[in-house]
């Protein structure tokens, strides 16, 4: 089972990229978890999360500064 699993680096990133939006890409049936912690940051930020190949479609088309984390081992 994978998780999504923020630490003290990750959340760093974030604050100092900045991104308008953050994709997360749960994989592709849409499976991985999101932990509370996770969840914390990410709510500092408009977040989308959609399975995998989904994201990537939307992300295509993004004219807005963003991160993507993605799943893609499955």
């Amino acid at each position: 089972m994978v998780i999504l699993l923020f630490q003290n680096s990750s959340s760093a990133f974030l604050s100092d990229e900045k991104p308008e939006v953050v994709y997360i890409g749960t994989g592709q049936y849409g499976s991985l978890p999101v932990t509370a912690e996770a969840e914390e940051i990410l709510s500092s930020f408009i977040t989308v999360l959609l399975p995998t190949s989904e994201i990537i479609r939307v992300i295509e088309e993004e004219k807005r500064s963003f991160v993507a984390l993605l799943h893609i081992t499955c």
